[in-house]
This record gives C-alpha cells, structure tokens and sequence, in this order.
C-alpha cells in the first residue's frame, strides 16, 4: 500500500509550523525529504526491533494558553492559501490535497486538545485543565507532530496506545507503512536465528503500537475429550462434612 504523498509531506513538516503559522517554504528539498521517508521508516523499523533506541523526550513547542487561543477558532483561509502557493510548479498537482489533509490535521489536534470550562452567571470561562489531561495531550501530539518518533517509543517500551490510536487516525497510510516495516524487522531479526525472541521492552511497545494487551488474564480454558464436555473434578472426601460422607457411602438404588 502506497503511502498518501500528503501524510509523507506532512510527517515531514510536522504540526508545530502549521499550529505556529509558521510553515517553511515546500521547495525541492522538502519535497525529497519527503520521498525520502519510506527508507528511513525500514532503517527506523530495524533499529527499533533491535532495540537500540532510547526513550525520546515529550517536548511542548508551545504552552497550553498559545494553543488555546489558536485552537479556538479554524485556520484562517488565507494561511491556508499561502501554503498552497509555496509549491514548485512541478508539483501543483499536490498542493490541493495537500491544503485539505493540512486542514484535517487541525481538525484533529483541536478535537484530542483538552479544554475546561467553569460556569458563572456571566457565561463559562476557561481554565486549564489538570496536568494529567495536559501532559496526555502532549504525549499524542509528539507522535503527531514527528510520527518517526513512534520507533524509538516502542524499542524502549514507552509508547501508549493512545498515541498510537491517534498516530493511526492522522496517518492512515504511514501507520500501515510503518507496520509494514516492522514485519520486515522482525522477519530480518528471526531469521536464521534458531529460538531467537525479542527484548521484553521490544515486546511490550509492539503490543502498545497493535494495541494488544501487555499481558493476558484470561484462564486457559479446560481441556476436553473429542466430542465429550470436561467432567467436574470429584471433591475430595476431606472436605465433606459427616453428613456429605455418610450420603456417600449409601449404596446406590
């Protein structure tokens, strides 16, 4: 499956120009960059199956107070049409889909973006939320603002589903590249390699990315013979009171 050249453009860009209204001119390097990702998402993948990387930091580009200003209302059309123009004129053909997948991200970072509110008699008035929501936000948005991030996550066994589920909801297409990539690590890792497992912590950020449980609870259920359901265990004789013994020992009629 090929990758949306608007999801690669953006990964590429990330989401802080876009929120800062800020966003570099898309010239011929960019745009190569950008084809470039695929073959860096398999170095990533390898790297990650390995588990070579190390945990990276949350960073916050802005606080919360600029994104709740910015984030109350929509883009602006005219920052939108500046993005479209800084295209080469080779490639007209991607600044549409471009604008539009730019304006979908927006969208998207506005709807995971925590807001508190407290009524008076003059209307609501925002506050900030507790740190908790806060910082959960910022996890999502790292994943969304870098999505190379992700591997380096997952080699170190500290990604969330949540940031993965919403690295998904963005990215559809580099999301299935990037399980694609991992496949591949993985085959690469095994193979040849007799018994070969891979870290605990490689493990464990495999299941947050699949969103997979960590670790499964359930029972495995009772063996039982073909075409016949598993009998109840007979109860130790100890257990029985006199009464239940004596039952026992009457002969059958």
């Amino acid at each position: 499956m090929a990758i949306d050249p608007a999801e690669l453009l953006l990964a590429t860009i990330g989401l802080t120009p876009i929120i800062k209204n800020d966003v570099p001119k898309i010239g011929v390097a960019k745009l190569k960059e950008a084809a470039d990702l695929p073959a860096r998402l398999k170095e990533l993948a390898q790297q990650a199956i390995a588990g070579t990387l190390k945990f990276p930091k949350i960073p916050r580009p802005t606080d919360y107070k600029f994104l709740l200003d910015r984030l109350s209302a929509p883009m602006a059309a005219g920052e939108v049409e500046t993005i479209g123009k800084d295209f080469p004129k080779e490639e007209t053909d991607l600044a549409g889909p471009f604008m539009i997948y730019v304006q979908h991200a927006y969208g998207v970072v506005k709807d995971l973006f925590p807001i508190a509110a407290v009524q008076s008699y003059a209307g609501p008035k925002n506050i900030t939320p507790t740190s908790d929501r806060i910082f959960q936000f910022y996890n999502e948005y790292s994943v969304l603002d870098d999505p190379t991030r992700v591997f380096a996550l997952i080699s170190s066994a500290s990604l969330l589903k949540r940031q993965a589920a919403a690295l998904r909801q963005l990215y559809p297409t580099l999301s299935a590249a990037i399980d694609s990539a991992l496949t591949s690590a993985i085959q690469d890792a095994i193979t040849g390699r007799p018994g070969h497992r891979l870290t605990a912590r490689v493990e464990a950020g495999l299941k947050a990315w699949k969103g997979d449980r960590l670790v499964d609870f359930r029972p495995p259920p009772p063996p039982e013979q073909a075409g016949k359901p598993a009998s109840a265990k007979p109860i130790s004789r100890d257990l029985l009171t006199n009464a239940q013994q004596g039952a026992n020992d009457q002969p059958a009629r």
